[in-house]
């Protein structure tokens, strides 16, 4: 189907052609001319298209710098002795570098090696640490809305390529030269600015200078030189290891200013920009050059005088007229907003899906070339079979592939060697997948727009990964995240089915919310706050200091019973202000020791909580156990003892696998620092329930574990007495204590936040299904338009 507000004007049919201009015209229009002169792959084209795709080594270089120059080096303590006086520690290698004299540390490596220890950030805030690779990608955001159009509108392809790689390197090169972070950051800001359409036009110009057989092949061969410049970064660095980070922007820098002068004078610009421009000599000049001898004669005047003026009336000289041009047809428009919203999708898979390679404890050097690599076969099977594929198919069908492997992430938790192998065929499918679009985008728009509609997918791909969560490849909780990004791919990539999908999710969000909202309600809780009231009233002002005197600490509470609650009756504690997620809390345990009885000594990563006396191992032992939780509960109802049990409060798959039936605790608690509860030495920790339970650490501060269960149902009305003994110390880092009572439901305990977000998601659907046709279809329609082939100069 033709559009009928057509992209460009045709000529005028009620006037032919002057019968000798007719007669030797034989490639009516610029695409068989174009494909007459240069169809043919030559050592020129070869030569051409490999300098332009060099272009991408650069552009990794400058993206992915910061991994080395802005990392914080290793430090070690000149003194590693422990002081526990007032409840202190001197340096160790498990110190806050930030509450340490100057005088206790030192770097492993000399200070000029990264920005962090150069400039004495290493107690700054994140904001200002994390400033220059901020700044970077906020300069890809400006510049790729600011310079995108020009190669489509002024300056042309080649020009805009050599005017990008000139501000990337110039900047790179000076920001050798910062001497604060501020300058360092501004510097990091306009060369992102510059990057940002370094690859765009480098590809689109690269297949504009062959035939339409070569161009999958010749766009590709940049999306592997991406991965060679990726990869060349920590040879670079390992080669200057103990050098000052300024070095490794010089090495990058330099080169890269030499390339723009090589393109400026070796890379011709693209014929078919410069018949669109109207630019009859250069564009005959450059389709003589590219042409095979033979076939150069044949390059007749009259032909490409009717061609060149056919070229003057079709130019656009506005300076955002490409940009113009995609915003105001309405076919542009839906074809860009389709391919931006299929790159969004592939670029939350191709930024938020990490390797687990990535996260390995390797060095830096290895971790980031095994990220390197994991790109790498998914860019050499693009090379080979992009002759072959159908684009469209091929980006639905490895987009799919890609959100259907994240979510076979979340079945296969356990299995750790599938899940890596599975997370590597979903992040190779969709770098395969963002290969292809990028050559897809290419040949859905014409000459007069095409790098404009390029850079503005890759701008849809960049805007993916800024917002894309990160990930832990062997996390425990990252249902959600692997979840989130397989269903975000399979929404995106299949689009028209959209408007059923919204209209079925109504349908069945709505029981499931109010089902939900009803399970929950159902719920019946007791919450009883008691850290301040727990106190003596003459110790509230120095409430620490009872905590840690030999006063009693018994504490009595009366509770009363709500509705009806039903056996079994869940008892929990709740902390709240504590944080269980901290990177040095999580890590003090040593999981090895809690398995196997022979792995006692294995205390590495339990610092300072690893030995007592001389050299004894602690079991277990660690931050994590050693604070374990020892405030008690003894409930009394009617007179009578309600019986707390404690079988079963705990994971069995922890039981049986992570806690050892023939270890026993040994050493613990005994030291002069006494975090918590105590353990009891006759029993196997798989025994010991309290600490299992204490040991899967919480994600958020605030958290509920088991205590216990009360199998006996309570009435309406019904009073409990508690006796509790309050021991356990929050009031150092201002925390709060809550005894919770709660039954349960098919759903598990009370959580409103299900079904409201049912609710939510049904509402919010219904608003979209409302919505007025010509809106969805802006973002939804992919197949509903085509464009005559006639208006496209591929």
């Amino acid at each position: 189907m033709t559009d009928p507000n057509p992209l460009l004007p045709h000529s005028n049919p009620a006037t032919p052609p002057a019968p000798e201009l007719e007669a030797q015209a034989h490639h009516r229009s610029l695409d068989d001319a174009i494909e007459h002169f240069i169809g043919d792959f030559r050592w020129t084209h070869l030569l051409q298209s490999t300098i332009l795709s060099f272009a991408w080594f650069f552009d990794a270089q400058q993206t992915f710098i910061t991994v080395f120059t802005d990392a914080q080096p290793k430090w070690s303590c000149k003194n590693s002795t422990l002081n526990y006086d007032n409840d202190s520690f001197s340096c160790n290698n498990n110190s806050n570098i930030c509450n340490l004299s100057k005088d206790s540390w030192n770097w492993n490596t000399p200070s000029q090696t990264s920005i962090i220890s150069e400039w004495s950030l290493e107690c700054a805030s994140p904001i200002i640490t994390g400033l220059p690779a901020s700044s970077f990608f906020a300069g890809c955001f400006v510049g790729g809305f600011v310079l995108a159009t020009l190669a489509d509108s002024n300056l042309g392809r080649k020009n805009l390529l050599v005017l990008a790689s000139l501000i990337m390197s110039i900047s790179g090169f000076f920001t050798a030269f910062s001497t604060n972070i501020w300058i360092y950051a501004a510097f990091r800001f306009i060369s992102g600015f510059g990057r940002c359409t370094v690859g765009t036009s480098a590809l689109v110009l690269s297949t504009e200078l062959v035939g339409k057989k070569w161009r999958g092949n010749v766009g590709i061969l940049g999306f592997i030189l991406f991965t060679f410049g990726f990869l060349s970064l920590p040879a670079i660095a390992f080669l200057l290891e103990g050098c000052s980070w300024r070095l490794i922007y010089l090495y990058i820098s330099i080169p890269s200013l030499f390339y723009s002068i090589l393109v400026y004078f070796s890379v011709h610009e693209s014929p078919r920009w410069l018949f669109v421009k109207g630019k009859k000599q250069e564009f005959v000049e450059t389709l003589r050059k590219l042409a095979s001898p033979e076939k150069r004669n044949s390059l007749l005047e009259a032909e490409i005088s009717f061609f060149s003026d056919f070229g003057e009336k079709l130019g656009q000289n506005g300076f955002y007229s490409a940009l113009k041009i995609l915003l105001q047809k309405d076919w542009a428009w839906r074809r860009l907003s389709a391919a931006m919203a299929a790159a969004f999708g592939l670029g939350m898979m191709y930024y938020g899906m990490p390797l687990s390679l990535g996260n390995l404890s390797f060095d830096l050097y290895l971790s980031v070339t095994l990220n390197a690599l994991s790109e790498f076969p998914a860019s050499i099977l693009a090379f080979v079979l992009i002759g072959k594929l159908n684009r469209k198919g091929s980006v639905l069908g490895l987009g799919l592939v890609s959100g259907i492997c994240s979510l076979i992430c979340v079945m296969v938790r356990n299995n750790r060697g599938m899940k890596i192998a599975v997370e590597m065929l979903s992040f190779s499918s969709a770098c395969t997948a963002v290969d292809l679009l990028l050559i897809y985008t290419l040949e859905l728009f014409p000459t007069s727009v095409r790098n404009s509609a390029v850079g503005m997918v890759r701008q849809a791909l960049v805007v993916a990964g800024v917002i894309s969560p990160v990930l832990v490849a062997a996390g425990e909780n990252e249902w959600f995240s692997y979840g989130v990004f397989g269903v975000t791919m399979q929404w995106l990539l299949l689009m028209r089915f959209v408007i059923s999908t919204f209209l079925l999710v109504s349908i069945v969000f709505i029981p499931i919310g109010v089902v939900s909202l009803f399970a929950s309600q159902d719920v019946v809780e007791i919450i009883d706050r008691y850290e301040s009231d727990c106190i003596p009233i003459g110790s509230r002002n120095d409430k620490v200091g009872f905590i840690q005197s030999s006063e009693d600490k018994t504490c009595n509470r009366t509770l009363r019973v709500p509705k009806n609650m039903k056996q079994p009756i869940y008892v929990y504690y709740q902390l709240d202000n504590f944080y269980q997620n901290h990177r040095r809390y999580v890590k003090s345990r040593s999981d090895q020791q809690l398995r196997n009885r022979g792995s006692e000594t294995n205390t590495d990563a339990c610092k300072p909580e690893d030995a007592v006396g001389n050299n004894l191992p602690i079991v277990p032992c660690g931050l994590i156990a050693w604070s374990l939780f020892n405030d008690t509960y003894r409930f009394t109802h009617k007179n009578q003892n309600l019986t707390i049990n404690k079988r079963g409060i705990s994971w069995k798959s922890d039981r049986d696998r992570k806690f050892g039936k023939e270890v026993y605790p040994k050493n613990f608690q005994i030291g002069t620092l006494i975090g918590g509860a105590r353990l009891d030495t006759s029993k196997p920790l798989s025994e010991q329930e309290d600490l299992i339970v204490w040991m899967r650490t919480a994600a958020l501060p605030t958290f509920r574990k088991l205590y216990g269960k009360i199998e006996k149902d309570l009435q309406e009305g019904d009073v409990i007495h508690v006796t509790l003994q309050n021991n356990y110390n929050t009031y150092s880092f201002n925390g709060k204590k809550k005894l919770v009572l709660s039954t349960s439901s098919w759903l598990g305990g009370k959580n409103d936040f299900i079904g409201i977000a049912y609710l939510t998601a049904t509402w919010r659907s219904i608003i979209f299904v409302m919505e007025p046709k010509s809106r969805r279809s802006l973002m939804l329609s992919v197949e509903t338009v085509q464009v005559d082939t006639a208006l496209f100069l591929s």
